[in-house]
């Protein structure tokens, strides 16, 4: 290159020789105010409450099998979490255990909800890890876990709402 432009090499000469710039000094650190936000906690390690549904419909103990298959076929549930008259979460019912009412023959209008529904429910808080959620529903085999607060029932989380995550997490 000084041979096509000899005039560089005099540049050269009338330079002083300068010292190598420390790293530090060449890319200082971002202000505190700058500094990228702090990346969000890997889907595992979320509350559950990032992912539970909220859109959600109780059956009362008292009502009939037959509202409460109504509840589940006109909102495309596959569980329905069944509450006392406080509110508070006593049981779930899923479409699983209707199959298994009607195949001993019974009716649906004469037998209640609290009659049927499952008691040993799984119950959450919504700062309850995604991971060891998912590893209660493996051990227990559950299909539902009722997201609750001081006995109020914030959500549900489903196994599909893994799947969901899963798939959104791989398009990702």
């Amino acid at each position: 290159m000084q041979d096509e432009y000899p005039e560089l090499s005099l540049l050269d000469d009338a330079l002083p020789e300068l010292a190598p710039v420390p790293a530090e000094v060449v890319a200082p650190a971002p202000p505190a105010a700058m500094a990228a936000p702090p990346a969000p906690p890997a889907a595992a390690a979320r509350p559950i409450s990032f992912m539970m549904e909220t859109n959600i419909k109780t059956v009362h103990a008292e009502d009939t099998v037959a509202d409460v298959e109504q509840v589940l076929a006109s909102n495309k549930f596959s569980s329905v979490p069944v509450v006392g008259s406080n509110g508070a979460i006593v049981g779930m019912i899923s479409c699983q255990d209707l199959v298994m009412f009607h195949a001993e023959k019974k009716v649906a209008a004469a037998v209640r909800a609290w009659e049927i529904s499952r008691i040993n429910n799984f119950e959450v808080g919504p700062a309850t890890p995604v991971l060891e959620v998912a590893k209660l529903m493996i051990a227990h085999r559950m299909q539902h876990v009722a997201v609750t607060e001081h006995g109020v029932l914030l959500g549900l989380v489903s196994a599909i709402d893994f799947v969901e995550q899963l798939v959104i997490n791989e398009a990702a």
